[in-house]
């Protein structure tokens, strides 16, 4: 399979990957916890095709390790204040989604190292993942739009889409709103550091305040 096919694979699978994982897993005689432990194999999963494409087309130099530079550090600041501005913005329109509700159902569900898992996922590995598909692999591989700024928003709008619950499109927009954040970030310093280290202090701090 050439990289176009399998640019288009990968893009199919990204995208169906949750309405139809979740018409699968959620119909599964599972309690909430397996359900969510398949959900974090299948996306794991995808990540690792992401990161053996980006592998094979040499575009890996998006996680080279350098020291960092004040600009990139600057702008992760601006990005923190931002996501926290457009998320406080929007939540006076859109309270909660069906995707927060579903988070905090789940982790009610949990105990004991069940919940560990959980956070751990919630709060590190799930934002690496997502970087890593939405960022790394979208961004890079439809490179060629960047200069009108199209590979951001059809970032923003895939990632937007991965935590759409159900028929919702309104519940998309604090979602497109974040990812078009990560994705300035990332087309801002080239590496796929800054955006992940933003989610993962977001999705950290949101975690310790619902515990």
């Amino acid at each position: 399979m050439d990289n176009v096919k399998k640019d288009y694979f990968l893009l199919g699978t990204i995208v169906l990957a949750d309405p139809i994982g979740r018409l699968v897993i959620y119909h599964l005689p599972l309690t909430l916890g397996g359900q969510q432990f398949c959900s974090v194999i299948l996306w794991s999963l995808i990540s690792l095709l992401c990161l053996q494409q980006l592998q094979e087309t040499n575009q890996m130099e998006i996680w080279r390790v350098e020291r960092p530079r004040l600009m990139s550090i600057l702008w992760t600041v601006v990005g923190f204040f931002a996501l926290y501005y457009w998320l406080v913005t929007i939540a006076r329109y859109i309270p909660t989604t069906e995707n927060e509700t579903r988070i905090d159902t789940v982790y009610a569900s949990l105990s004991g190292l069940s919940k560990l898992g959980y956070i751990l996922w919630a709060s590190l590995l799930g934002p690496i993942v997502e970087e890593v598909i939405y960022r790394g692999w979208v961004m890079k591989r439809f490179e060629k739009w960047s200069r009108y700024g199209l590979s951001c928003l059809w970032s923003a709008f895939l990632f937007a889409l991965g935590h759409m619950h159900g028929f919702r499109p309104l519940e998309m927009l604090p979602y497109f709103g974040m990812g078009l954040i990560f994705a300035f970030l990332f087309q801002k310093t080239k590496k796929i550091y800054a955006p992940m280290i933003l989610h993962i202090v977001w999705n950290t701090l949101v975690t310790i305040a619902n515990l």
